[in-house]
C-alpha cells in the first residue's frame, strides 16, 4: 500500500525531534565527516541547522552557530544569499517540532533513522566518491550507529541529450510534464530505464510519437510487471490506445468528431477506460500542437483549390485521379493500413516516384511540399474531398506519355521479371495547326524485386501539320512486331 509522507508534516508533529537533537548535539562529528569525506571545511560555530526567523519569517537566511539546553542560537543574516535578504534578528529557540529544518544531507539520515529505509535512490551526480551520499553514509555510521541503505544510483534526465537543469533554463518543469503527458505515459518514461542510466526525453515529433508507440505494445503485450506501476489504477489489463501520430493529424482536421473517427476505424464502441484514455491523448496531442511543434508538423487542410496544384506534372495529377479512384471505395476498418500497403503500387503503376506521389498528396491538400505520413493523412481526409479534388483533375494525355513514356525499351527489360501483359496506347490530339500523335505500348509487369508496375514503351512521338494517322499506325505496329516484340516475347508469361 502505498503512503505519501510530507516532510513539513514531519516536522511539525516532532517525529524528527530526536533525530535533530542527536545530529545537533554531535555537530562535531558532523563537521570532521564534511572535512574528511568531502573536504568541505566548516566553521567551528557551524551547526547542520536552519530555524525559521522568529520575526521575519524567513528559512534560508538564518545561520545556528549553537546548541544546548534543547535551543538553537541563531542570527537572521542580511547577506547570507542571493535571492533573499534577512532582517538581522538574533535569538534563541527551539530546533524541534517545526520550527526549523536539516540540510538535506542530514535530512537524509534523519529518513533513514526514523522509517528504516532499506533502499534509497539519488542522482549519478551526488553518488560519486566524496559527494552527498558519501557524506550522508558517514553521518550516518558515525552518528545513529547503523548501516546506511542499499545505494540505487539513477541517471540524469536528458533533454534532447543535455541534463535538464532549470538554473540554465533548459528542460521543463513538473507542471508541464504533468500538462502535456497522460499520467501512465509519464510514468513510464521515467520507470522504462536501466537504475544507473539516464532517462531521454524528447519532444521531437518522432522520438514523442515512438514513447507513445511504445507504450502501446505494453498495453497489447498484457506485461503486468509494467502495468501495475504506470496505469493509474493498478490494473494489468490490456486496452486499446490511440496513435498518437493519427491523433496529431485528426486534431488538425476540421469539423472532425474524432471519438466516431477511432471507433470506425477500431469497428467498435470504445470501453470506458479507452475512452478515457482517448480523451487524455488527444489532450496531450493538442499541447504537443501549441507548445512544441515545429511548423513541418503543422498543416492546414485546404477548402479551396490550393496555388500549388498549379505546379503538378501531368504524371502527378495522373497519380492522384487514380489514387481518388481507389480511396473513395474503401471501408473504414483498418483504412490507413490498406492506404499504406496500397499506395506504392498505385504510383508505381502511374509509373511516378514515391517522392513526386506524396508531394502532389501534399500540394494538393495541404498547399505544402511537406506534411505527415501520407497514409495517415488520406485515412482522415473527408472522401467527399478526396473526390472533389482528385476525381475532377483533368490529365493532358499527350504531356503525360511525355512525361513518363521510355523510348529505350533496354530499360524496361533489365527491370523486368516476367510481363502480364501489353495494350496499344494511342493518343492524337489537334490544335493551332498542328497535331501531336503518339503510338505506345503500355507494359503491365512483374519487376525484378517481384512488384506490379507499369511502363510506357513509344514507339512513335510526332508533331507535324500533317499526319496520316492510320498509314502511321500500321507503320508503327510493323516496327513494333519485327524489331521490339522481339525482345520481350520471352518474358511474357
Amino acid at each position: 500500500m502505498l503512503k505519501i509522507y510530507r516532510l513539513r508534516d514531519i516536522y511539525r508533529s516532532g517525529q524528527f525531534n530526536e533525530a535533530i537533537d542527536t545530529i545537533l548535539s554531535n555537530a562535531d562529528k558532523v563537521r570532521e565527516i564534511y572535512l574528511k569525506v568531502s573536504n568541505s571545511k566548516k566553521p567551528d560555530n557551524w551547526y547542520p541547522f536552519q530555524v525559521v526567523c522568529e520575526k521575519c519569517g524567513k528559512l534560508g537566511t538564518t545561520v545556528v552557530t549553537d546548541y544546548s539546553d534543547g535551543l538553537v542560537e541563531y542570527e537572521c543574516k542580511k547577506n547570507l544569499v542571493s535571492w533573499a535578504e534577512g532582517c538581522g534578528h538574533k535569538g534563541r529557540i527551539s530546533p524541534f517540532n517545526g520550527n526549523g529544518k536539516l540540510p538535506w544531507k542530514l535530512e537524509w539520515t534523519a529518513k533513514w533513522h526514523d522509517f528504516k529505509i532499506d533502499i534509497e535512490g539519488a542522482g549519478a551526480d551526488h553518488c560519486t566518491r566524496g559527494g552527498s551520499r558519501d557524506v550522508a553514509n558517514g553521518c550516518f555510521r558515525e552518528i545513529f550507529r547503523e548501516n546506511p541503505p542499499i545505494n540505487a544510483p539513477y541517471g540524469f534526465f536528458l533533454i534532447n541529450g543535455l541534463k535538464m537543469s532549470s538554473s540554465k533554463g533548459l528542460g521543463f518543469s513538473a507542471r508541464d510534464m504533468a500538462d502535456f503527458l497522460p499520467p501512465e505515459i509519464l510514468r513510464y518514461v521515467m520507470i522504462n530505464n536501466q537504475i544507473k542510466r539516464p532517462v531521454e526525453f524528447s519532444v521531437d515529433a518522432n522520438k514523442i510519437i515512438k514513447l507513445f508507440n511504445d507504450y502501446d505494445k505494453i498495453l497489447q503485450s498484457g506485461k503486468k510487471e509494467i502495468l501495475e506501476l504506470t496505469e493509474v489504477d493498478g490494473s494489468s489489463e490490456p486496452y486499446f490506445g490511440a496513435n498518437f501520430q493519427l491523433l496529431i493529424t485528426l486534431i488538425q482536421i476540421p469539423n472532425l468528431d474524432i471519438n466516431k473517427e477511432i471507433e470506425s476505424r477500431l469497428g467498435r464502441e470504445l470501453r470506458e477506460k479507452e475512452l478515457k484514455s482517448l480523451n487524455s491523448r488527444i489532450a496531450s496531442a493538442k499541447y504537443w500542437l501549441k507548445h512544441y511543434a515545429t511548423e513541418e508538423d503543422k498543416f492546414e487542410l485546404q477548402n479551396s483549390t490550393p496555388p500549388l496544384m498549379e505546379t503538378l506534372t501531368e504524371a502527378q495529377k495522373r497519380f492522384l485521379k487514380d489514387l481518388g479512384s481507389f480511396l473513395i471505395n474503401l471501408d473504414e476498418k483498418n483504412k490507413e493500413d490498406v492506404i499504406k500497403n496500397n499506395i506504392y503500387e498505385i504510383a508505381r503503376k502511374v509509373p511516378i516516384s514515391a517522392t513526386d506521389a506524396f508531394q502532389a498528396i501534399y500540394k494538393s491538400l495541404l498547399n505544402k511540399e511537406y506534411g505527415p505520413k501520407v497514409w495517415t493523412l488520406l485515412s482522415a481526409v473527408p472522401k467527399k474531398l478526396i473526390k472533389d479534388r482528385f476525381l475532377t483533375i483533368d490529365v493532358d494525355e499527350v504531356a503525360f506519355l511525355r512525361e513518363v513514356g521510355v523510348k529505350d525499351i533496354n530499360s524496361v527489360v533489365e527491370n523486368t521479371k516476367n510481363i502480364k501483359s501489353i495494350s496499344n496506347i494511342k493518343v492524337v490530339k489537334s490544335g493551332d495547326g498542328f497535331s501531336d500523335y503518339i503510338f505506345a505500348k503500355k507494359i503491365d509487369f512483374i519487376n525484378k524485386k517481384g512488384r506490379d508496375e507499369v511502363a510506357f514503351l513509344i514507339i512513335s512521338d510526332l508533331k507535324d501539320e500533317n499526319i496520316d494517322f492510320e498509314e502511321q499506325e500500321k507503320k508503327d505496329e510493323k516496327f513494333w512486331k519485327e524489331n521490339l516484340y522481339p525482345l520481350l516475347k520471352d518474358l511474357i508469361k
